[in-house]
């Protein structure tokens, strides 16, 4: 009788998952999309977002290097750095140095100059 009454006190888990990571990069790809993303998230997730949808590259690019974006982010120069060394390890992204020269002068823009590595 004891041990009845401990498994109707024990809470019962459910660990069922709740999202997958194919739901996080279509959220991510429509925050892009709709240019609702911060420049803070999208150098976070910029690799991520491109190999699901490269034809996003022009979009990206405009959304990082935007001056008022960039001054109204909290983005610091790890952000671009961290940004800038994911891409440049990643062999499979198109239009690397595209990407990294828009980082690059986000960086700058924001006034981050000499970016560590």
């Amino acid at each position: 009788m004891k041990n009845r009454n401990v498994n109707n006190n024990r809470l019962e888990l459910n660990l069922t998952p709740t999202a997958c990571a194919g739901d996080d990069i279509g959220l991510l790809i429509k925050l892009v999309q709709t240019e609702k993303i911060g420049v803070k998230m999208l150098l976070q997730n910029v690799t991520e977002i491109l190999k699901d949808d490269p034809n996003l590259l022009v979009t990206v690019v405009n959304l990082i290097t935007d001056a008022n974006r960039i001054q109204g982010s909290d983005a610091t120069d790890f952000d671009y750095a961290k940004a800038m060394n994911l891409v440049e390890r990643d062999t499979n992204l198109k239009q690397s140095d595209v990407l990294l020269k828009a980082i690059k002068h986000a960086a700058e823009k924001a006034g981050f100059q000499g970016l560590p590595s």
